[in-house]
């Protein structure tokens, strides 16, 4: 019950990584996709307003006092209930009370040079989805106890950032983060049919190292709570039937460290490293070792 939370106006780079991706990232055993969302251009401050048949789309971007920073506005909002009544009314199917669907998020994103080797930045993201069946179905499955009637969703993201640089070989990063995603769906009497509450909350830190002009050493930590309520709830029978009742909290704790190693005149670059994951929820603890060889031919082949 929830759209995409990041904006295509915020994104910078989007990537695909396949097979052996690199050790900062878990939770995966097939491929991870890795969205880095963009800081405020620090020249002039700018802005685009878009539209399209589902949403209408604006950011606005600009540098902070003295160029030490930058900052980023971006919003949504959907009008997909009032292109659909259109059609309606154009095909001649229309009726006074159709059911409606609405989605909007906005986002913010602030960095801020301390120092000429020290910045600090905050994100955030927020969304919401949701709709109702209108009227005229309304009618139609007054007689249904389970006939879903309203339904609705929220999502938030909030990411603050510490990076430090003392020299171009030596890069380190603390992130706090937390995220929330909360759904509720409702029957006509206001009865819940299923709710989903969840919660996420941790920090990690990243090490990146130049070690030469064909090294780069990385290592970090991660830590994360996990919280989860959800009911799921049947009204068919007399007395109300439960699918699912829990309510939970696990956390995860993870160590990784990486190589890489390029040999310039063969064209060869080797990635070798492994993360170390520990689940207090499934009680296991499992080692994940990772190896990519990549070859890139005189010609447009790479292996």
């Amino acid at each position: 019950l929830s759209l995409s939370l990041i904006s295509q106006d915020t994104v910078s780079d989007l990537s695909i990584m396949p097979g052996a991706f690199p050790s900062s990232f878990g939770g995966s055993t097939a491929a991870i996709t890795s969205i880095e969302t963009r800081d405020g251009n620090r020249v002039r401050p700018t802005g685009r307003v878009g539209t399209g048949i589902i949403t209408t789309n604006g950011v606005v971007d600009g540098p902070l006092a003295g160029n030490r920073g930058a900052w980023l506005l971006s919003g949504r909002t959907s009008y997909a209930d009032y292109v659909e009544r259109l059609v309606r009314k154009i095909t001649g199917t229309a009726t006074k009370d159709d059911s409606e669907l609405n989605f909007s998020d906005a986002s913010f994103n602030v960095n801020y040079d301390l120092s000429p080797t020290m910045n600090v930045g905050i994100r955030s993201v927020f969304g919401v989805f949701g709709g109702n069946q209108g009227k005229a179905n309304r009618e139609k499955n007054k007689d249904d106890p389970d006939a879903i009637d309203t339904f609705d969703s929220r999502n938030h993201l909030l990411n603050v950032r510490l990076s430090y640089a003392p020299s171009s070989t030596v890069v380190a990063t603390v992130r706090g983060f937390l995220t929330r995603g909360k759904y509720r769906v409702s029957d006509l009497p206001g009865r819940t049919l299923d709710s989903d509450d969840r919660t996420q909350y941790g920090v990690r830190s990243d090490l990146s190292l130049q070690a030469g002009r064909s090294n780069t050493v990385e290592l970090g930590i991660y830590e994360r709570i996990m919280q989860a309520k959800k009911v799921s709830i049947s009204y068919r029978t007399s007395a109300p039937r439960f699918f699912e009742n829990f309510d939970r909290s696990a956390s995860e704790s993870a160590i990784y460290i990486q190589d890489m190693w390029k040999v310039e005149p063969i064209r060869l670059s080797v990635t070798a490293g492994g993360r170390l994951e520990r689940n207090t929820l499934t009680r296991e603890t499992s080692a994940m070792p990772r190896l990519a060889l990549t070859w890139r031919s005189p010609g447009a082949i790479v292996f």
